[in-house]
């Protein structure tokens, strides 16, 4: 299960594009599960994705049987979802350990280390962007140091502002974080009253 609460009335009776879901894996897309459904077969363990109101990916494991009457009409799908999310997490944690000791372990033969750490990162996380802010000794304030984006523009345009900012402690999101030494989670970035750029 999962921490996070989900409302089960809210999907009661929907398929599973009538609620945003989305397949997890790259392997087994929609096609092959339509096709499933079409020809009216059961199907079982079919991992899908969300993102909730808190801007948290979750994920469920769905099941399905066709329901056919006497007469042998087709009237539907009677199936059954089961919240994985944590069993999710911990895989995509796993994997993304070994991944970053891959990348250290060929730290010699990797001339942007950090950066291809920040982009397995994002790649697990599904982010489009990660940012490494270092402090500047000689002016005590945080400053960009290396990222990783996809190319796009107003994630670039984020990335060139970034570039000239100098930061202060308790300045902005990543002087609040340097305040508090704490990791810092932000549903909605766009909304906290923390952030510099507004636009």
């Amino acid at each position: 299960g999962s921490d996070l609460p989900v409302d089960p009335a809210a999907y009661l009776g929907k398929s599973a594009s009538e609620m945003g879901l989305e397949p997890a894996s790259d392997e087994v897309g929609w096609d092959r599960h339509i096709a499933m459904r079409r020809s009216r077969q059961s199907f079982r363990d079919f991992v899908v994705q969300f993102v909730d109101s808190r801007s948290c990916i979750r994920y469920f494991t769905i099941a399905g049987d066709p329901i056919i009457d006497s007469a042998g009409a087709f009237l539907g799908y009677r199936g059954l979802a089961r919240d994985v999310t944590r069993e999710q997490r911990y895989k995509r944690l796993l994997e993304l350990d070994l991944e970053v000791a891959r990348i250290l372990a060929d730290a010699d033969q990797n001339i942007d280390v950090l950066q291809s750490a920040i982009k397995a990162i994002c790649a697990s996380e599904q982010w489009e962007a990660g940012q490494y802010w270092s402090l500047d000794s000689q002016s005590g304030l945080m400053r960009f140091h290396i990222c990783w984006h996809v190319n796009r523009k107003a994630v670039n345009e984020v990335v060139v502002h970034a570039r000239k900012l100098a930061i202060g402690r308790g300045v902005g999101l990543v002087g609040s974080v340097w305040q508090t030494g704490e990791p810092l989670w932000v549903p909605d970035i766009s909304a906290d009253e923390r952030l510099i750029r507004k636009d």
